[in-house]
């Protein structure tokens, strides 16, 4: 009896080491964690990867929101590509759709300010498309989708041109295009000279000196560094495709940051598409299908 019961009591202890291993190899083969997509000045920036089960060949480079400073979320610690609860259920929706979804960590103020974040997420944008056969999708099918700054980040790699000083580089990952398709941002800012008295703090530390004034000091002007860091300064007519998506009574970012993008988008004639969600929330619940159902026709060969 004892002899029997201890037989099963081992194919039962090696039924769960083998499905622990099966599992474990499944969770492997779906997400990678920490790949390394650059190297500044000795600091590693690195990236999660989440894999569809059956791949669209379709990219998504995903950018939580972190309003571009690490000490509210633990600077030493914290890292923006572990998301939240928002962003990763966006996330899952996009893998379980076929979309392979990039998460990079990027560098935070006020230890690093413009530009630094921005060049991360464009330095991600060359890694992916650099490795695009690798990841199983097409380089040419990328798009960026971010909440918050990092919508901010996305939409800035959808309307910045490929920096001319890294043709000559001798890595091919840097020749690489940093160019995307299309862009959805999430309550997101494009002008930085509007801010709410929540986002003015950290704007400031991101850029590093307060936005210049009118003579008269009742105004900010769009001009110097900030007007050099603001999306609607770089939209030309051959940008990205963008989906603007915002609450309507947004206490963080002001609803205003939508209207202005979108008047500049259309001005250069570029294909945009705006939704307004009634909502005082900075996190506004979010139509996942409708998101995916425009990053594919935005996407298509």
């Amino acid at each position: 009896m004892r002899e029997s019961v201890s037989r099963q009591l081992t194919i039962l202890f090696c039924s769960l080491v083998l499905l622990t291993s099966i599992s474990s190899a499944y969770a492997d083969r779906r997400s990678e964690q920490d790949v390394i997509y650059g190297v500044i000045s000795g600091l590693s920036l690195a990236m999660d990867i989440h894999f569809p089960e059956e791949s669209n060949s379709r990219g998504v480079i995903l950018v939580p929101g972190s309003a571009w400073d690490g000490r509210e979320l633990g600077y030493t610690e914290y890292q923006l590509k572990s998301g939240y609860a928002y962003v990763n259920q966006l996330r899952g929706s996009l893998v379980n759709e076929g979309f392979t979804v990039f998460v990079p960590n990027t560098r935070m103020s006020p230890e690093y300010r413009y530009p630094a974040p921005v060049e991360d997420v464009r330095r991600a944008v060359r890694f992916v498309r650099h490795n695009a056969s690798s990841f199983g999708i097409d380089p040419n099918s990328l798009a960026a989708v971010g909440h918050s700054s990092g919508g901010y980040l996305a939409a800035m790699a959808g309307v910045l041109d490929d920096d001319s000083e890294l043709q000559g580089s001798k890595y091919d990952v840097e020749r690489a295009s940093s160019r995307i398709r299309a862009v959805v941002t999430i309550a997101s800012p494009f002008d930085l000279t509007i801010n709410t008295p929540l986002l003015m703090p950290f704007t400031v530390a991101y850029i590093g000196e307060r936005p210049p004034m009118n003579e008269s000091f009742t105004e900010y002007l769009l001009e110097g560094k900030y007007a050099e860091a603001s999306v609607v300064t770089h939209v030309t007519a051959d940008d990205a495709a963008f989906l603007l998506i915002h609450g309507s009574g947004d206490p963080n970012v002001s609803l205003e940051q939508q209207t202005i993008m979108a008047n500049v988008l259309r001005s250069a004639d570029l294909d945009v598409e705006t939704i307004l969600i009634d909502s005082d929330s900075h996190t506004p619940t979010l139509n996942h299908n409708s998101i995916i159902e425009w990053l594919n026709q935005r996407l298509l060969p």
